[in-house]
């Protein structure tokens, strides 16, 4: 495979896609909808964020177009990012649920959220006064899922094992996937390569040596990892855009515009 070639035509997809989920995220500002509604645009502007900071790290005449670094295995880790984003928005802003069980996914989001946040300041110092208020909010948003009708109905050691706080889904990451078009399994290398990249696995740094992969300066790896990146942010952020104009078409007109770089790159720049 020629990887110059392979990477430059991702890099172009990548671009336009970007731009156009950017276009679309700005069209969507400001507008009064359901709380549905409210997620589904949080975690699509955090795709959009994402995707621009995975542009800026791909050498690119878009927005830093002197840039000569390469490191495909920090591009794969924001892959990996964008595609837990794509993920989460479709089973908590795009699904199409009963009431009771997105309210129920909610409290399950929220109720993992504080525990999070619980477990993090345990093991701040002086963070006793915080500490009380999360466990106080805890407490509070397990009762409403006891009380909710959908987790009512489920089996009570599932509901005991969701309870603890230690999950935000009621779906496996295999499940998410499925539910967003692919077959199973599909995903499960572009998961385990980006899981290698993102943690300081030998895999990401045994075979430095070999063609100067994982030094910063352009290699055949580091080009083919970062188009690898690119390629399956790509399909993601396109599928996540087409289900956010599926969802807020009732609500705005989305306009045919091509999103101007020089708004992020701070010069003039020519859109490929």
């Amino acid at each position: 495979m020629d990887e110059e070639k392979y990477y430059s035509k991702n890099l172009e997809v990548f671009t336009g896609t970007v731009g156009d989920a950017i276009v679309a995220s700005g069209s969507i500002g400001g507008i009064e909808a359901t709380e549905k509604h409210l997620f589904s645009s949080m975690l699509f502007a955090r795709i959009c964020t994402a995707s621009v900071s995975l542009l800026s790290l791909s050498p690119t005449i878009v927005i830093n177009k002197a840039t000569k670094h390469w490191d495909g295995s920090i591009c794969l880790g924001i892959a990996r990012s964008i595609l837990e984003h794509v993920m989460h928005f479709n089973y908590l802003g795009i699904e199409d649920v009963e009431d009771s069980e997105w309210k129920a996914r909610l409290k399950l989001v929220q109720l993992f959220d504080c525990s999070e946040r619980i477990r993090l300041f345990s093991h701040i110092p002086h963070a006793e006064k915080e500490l009380e208020g999360f466990r106080q909010i805890q407490s509070e948003l397990r009762y409403e899922l006891y009380e909710n009708d959908y987790f009512s109905k489920l089996d009570p050691k599932y509901q005991r094992k969701l309870a603890k706080g230690k999950t935000a889904s009621f779906l496996s990451r295999e499940e998410m996937i499925t539910r967003l078009g692919y077959e199973r399994g599909a995903l499960k290398y572009f998961y385990m390569l980006t899981s290698s990249n993102i943690h300081a696995s030998p895999l990401n740094y045994y075979r430095m040596p070999d063609d100067r992969r994982g030094s910063g300066v352009k290699n055949s790896v580091d080009i083919g990892y970062t188009g690898m990146a690119l390629e399956e942010s790509s399909r993601l952020i396109s599928l996540a855009t087409e289900k956010l104009k599926n969802q807020f078409s009732h609500l705005v007109e989305f306009p045919d515009l091509e999103f101007d770089w020089e708004l992020i790159s701070g010069s003039e720049t020519n859109t490929p």
